[in-house]
């Protein structure tokens, strides 16, 4: 997703494009969809354009991200 954004620099637009190439949860080194497939709105603050929109992460996500981090502490873990 390519955005245009206008940046102010002395009084001068510039005009520039972002890439928001990752907006999912990233849990156990995987990218995933929320659990409740909701997103919510990024906002550029200085225009009030929105960026793009990003899942919107619940308990069952932190669940599941928690467990994640504790596998990997394990000594077998790979």
């Amino acid at each position: 997703m390519n955005i245009p954004l206008v940046i102010s620099n002395n009084g001068v637009a510039i005009s520039t494009k972002m890439h928001v190439k990752y907006t999912q949860i990233f849990i156990n080194n995987e990218w995933h969809k929320a659990t409740n497939e909701k997103t919510f709105s990024v906002i550029n603050p200085s225009t009030g354009e929105e960026i793009c929109q990003v899942e919107e992460g619940t308990r069952a996500d932190v669940d599941k991200a928690v467990e994640g981090a504790q596998t990997a502490f394990d000594i077998e873990s790979p």
